[in-house]
């Protein structure tokens, strides 16, 4: 591995680091206990509607409390998307000029440029594993909020139908 990318994995880790930091200072440093919320997901629905509605209730809160978590990790996989593409564009912009040969796409000089940087080919590649990442936790986040919501209606409507 040479010097810069070296320094690329450390700038990475030490946002990462200071996102993690942030995140506890604002007191949103909740965790979800992975064999609670596992033990809740395996349980088919009949068995979730024949719990108590405090049981229910309190299920519906772990799996918010998940929720949060999620969205904690997608806020910082956002910040780490949010400053690899402000790095690619640091390091591309001022390249363009040099890299356009007769009609090119802004596009196919800014790939040009990144081939051509190993820095820039580290960043991009990055890029495009948090993009996934924060494709995948967003649509997940969105669902568990559903479920979670849904687990909290039905302990109510069961905590008010049985008195």
């Amino acid at each position: 591995m040479d010097k810069e990318t070296v320094s690329v994995d450390n700038r990475i880790k030490a946002l990462s680091d200071k996102l993690d930091g942030l995140i506890g200072d604002k007191k949103l440093n909740f965790h979800a206990n992975d064999s609670e919320i596992d033990q809740i997901f395996q349980m088919s629905a009949e068995d979730l509607f024949r719990l108590p509605h405090q049981k229910m209730a309190e299920y519906a809160y772990t799996i918010n409390r998940y929720g949060v978590y999620l969205q904690k990790e997608l806020n910082k996989q956002r910040g780490l998307l949010n400053w690899a593409r402000k790095s690619i564009d640091y390091i591309v912009l001022p390249k363009m000029k040099e890299y356009r040969q007769g009609y090119m796409t802004s596009d196919e000089v800014k790939m040009s440029v990144i081939r051509d940087n190993d820095v820039a080919t580290k960043i991009w590649a990055f890029m495009v594993d948090k993009e996934n990442e924060v494709s995948i936790i967003s649509d997940m986040n969105i669902d568990i909020r559903k479920m979670a919501d849904n687990l909290s209606d039905a302990a109510k409507t069961k905590r008010y139908n049985n008195g």
